[in-house]
């Protein structure tokens, strides 16, 4: 019991599509005498759940480094509005250009990968349903 309650609280800071593939092998080590299609739809099932996996790991780091750089745009526009007694009119007409379109730049980024973190979770989750159904017909 121990040992199955400190397995769970290792879990925890696991993503929820890591915690579906943890989930997904441990349910595999389980099961025996697998039908050959089943075994065979189970590998191509595991491809794409790794490559999904895969694309939603990319996708969330490529998000993150987006509300970043984001964030330091929308500082940028901010202090350059600022230190505009400071600074001549042109270096302050770049900088306020350039904070506007590098904040919409980066919030279309976001967008776009957070359309697509949905898009391939989904794919996650459709993957590991049918995968759990195959191998609910094994159990012992």
């Amino acid at each position: 019991m121990r040992k199955k309650r400190e397995k769970n609280y290792r879990l925890l800071g696991l993503n929820p599509y890591s915690r579906i593939g943890y989930f997904l092998k441990d349910m595999d080590s389980k099961t025996k005498n697998v039908k050959i299609e089943d075994k065979n739809r189970l590998d191509q099932l595991w491809n794409r759940f790794k490559h999904a996996e895969y694309k939603l790991r990319t996708l969330k780091t490529a998000r993150l480094i987006a509300f970043i750089l984001l964030y330091s745009s929308i500082v940028s526009a901010i202090s350059s509005t600022f230190l505009a007694g400071y600074l001549r009119d042109f270096t302050t007409t770049v900088l306020e250009l350039s904070g506007i379109i590098g904040s919409t730049f980066f919030v279309i980024i976001v967008a776009v990968t957070s359309k697509f973190v949905e898009m391939y979770l989904g794919d996650i989750y459709v993957l590991s349903a049918k995968m759990i159904a195959i191998y609910t017909k094994y159990e012992k």
